[in-house]
């Protein structure tokens, strides 16, 4: 296939045809593109042809498309920019030959028809990965909001503690009630009867006092095991904060992340969506000159969807320091 960079006979030809429409190029206002921007500046007639300079500035600019840079066939391209050009060389014999070697190349309309689809679908895939960036910005925030539903009390022990403080202080009432009392006693009218009577007296006090160091045993055990939980809860209640807040801390940065990321992603993609804009109108205008112009074309406002980057704050409190300490476990 014959390459336009192959043939030297068309740099003589060409040079005259590239005096207006290089110039033209030159004067447009200013690419803001530095590589392209250099090809304007450097584009004379001794060295480049209009499509010489084309083919170069749609390599440069391909080439910071990235993976979508395969969508382009610059074989084609080349091509047909060298078809392009051969058409405007004399039938001398060289040109002929080469002539008959570009009949192979696929028609002119329809390679830059193809750029024209390929440089919208690029702009949808460009917009695809936009949202698709917006829904795990989303996901990382949910994921922090998650945290907050995570428990700070651990339930069981609450409860136990409320089970084994209400026992406390059913003790404690029998303790009180057990504490103080009253004998009614009747010594009869002689000796016996007296000694009698004092003796029963004194098994029942006896008795009675049993039964409240009984109720002291029972209430020192029940503080002791009221005590034992309530410290057991306070440790749980701990550690479930900072197993909150290492949650919170931990998808803070996955969030913040996340964002920085996805900023840097949108911003080559408003560079990728303006090498797209210029590719489309490559393939839209008709001209040569016209094509060279769209090269100069500076950067517009981008079409793609703004990322809601609304940041998450941390709850009052929150400690990312202590949090560091906490064991792993699955938050929810």
């Amino acid at each position: 296939m014959a390459s336009i960079f192959l043939i030297p006979v068309l740099l003589a030809v060409t040079q005259a045809a590239c005096i207006g429409e290089c110039a033209a190029a030159r004067d447009e206002s200013s690419h803001d593109d530095p590589e392209v921007m250099f090809l304007h500046m450097n584009m004379t007639t001794e060295e480049q042809t209009p499509e010489m300079f084309l083919m170069a500035a749609v390599r440069s600019l391909v080439a910071k498309l990235g993976p979508a840079a395969n969508r382009i066939n610059l074989s084609d391209l080349e091509a047909v920019l060298s078809q392009d050009a051969l058409s405007h060389v004399p039938a001398t014999e060289e040109a002929v030959l080469s002539q008959d070697a570009a009949s192979q190349v696929p028609a002119t309309s329809e390679v830059w028809a193809r750029l024209t689809n390929t440089s919208v679908q690029i702009v949808n895939s460009l917009l695809t990965d936009t949202q698709a960036d917006q829904a795990a910005i989303e996901t990382r925030r949910s994921g922090l909001e998650q945290c907050e539903s995570m428990p700070v009390e651990d339930t069981a022990l609450t409860a136990d503690v409320e089970r084994k403080s209400n026992i406390a202080t059913g003790i404690e009432q029998r303790k009180l009630s057990a504490r103080r009392g009253t004998i009614t006693y009747n010594f009869g009218t002689s000796i016996p009867n007296a000694e009698t009577e004092s003796t029963a007296q004194q098994d029942q006090v006896g008795r009675r006092m049993q039964q409240y160091i009984v109720i002291l045993s029972d209430l020192s055990t029940a503080q002791g095991e009221l005590s034992a939980t309530q410290s057991a809860l306070e440790q749980a209640n701990a550690g479930l904060v900072l197993l909150k807040d290492k949650c919170r801390c931990t998808r803070k940065a996955a969030f913040d992340e996340e964002l920085q990321e996805v900023f840097a992603r949108v911003e080559h993609r408003k560079s990728e969506e303006h090498v797209a804009k210029i590719l489309r109108c490559l393939g839209e205008r008709p001209t040569l000159a016209e094509k060279v112009a769209c090269t100069n074309t500076t950067s517009s406002s981008s079409h793609l969807p703004t990322i809601n980057n609304t940041d998450v704050q941390l709850p009052a409190g929150t400690s990312c320091v202590n949090a560091g300490a906490a064991t792993s476990q699955a938050a929810p």
